[in-house]
């Protein structure tokens, strides 16, 4: 889980998606709205990179993976 987001999230794969890590909580996704009010938080401790990906596409968010790249989720 939290390679997905070293070499997803943090590599900007994602539009509007950002990684905060906190040390000692449990990790997160939280939503927000248009209006920038908080929407929704969800657990993605177990989550497998693939549920991951699954998740933020559900919810709306493209995924624009470099062309070169033959990253595995």
């Amino acid at each position: 889980m939290r390679t997905f987001f070293k070499e997803r999230v943090d590599q900007k794969h994602f539009d509007r998606v950002k990684m905060v890590w906190k040390h000692g909580h449990d990790p997160s996704l939280v939503l927000f709205d248009t209006a920038g009010e908080e929407h929704s938080t969800i657990n993605v401790e177990n989550k497998t990179p693939e549920q991951l990906r699954d998740l933020l596409v559900g919810y709306g968010f493209t995924e624009q993976a470099p062309v070169e790249s033959n990253a595995d989720l």
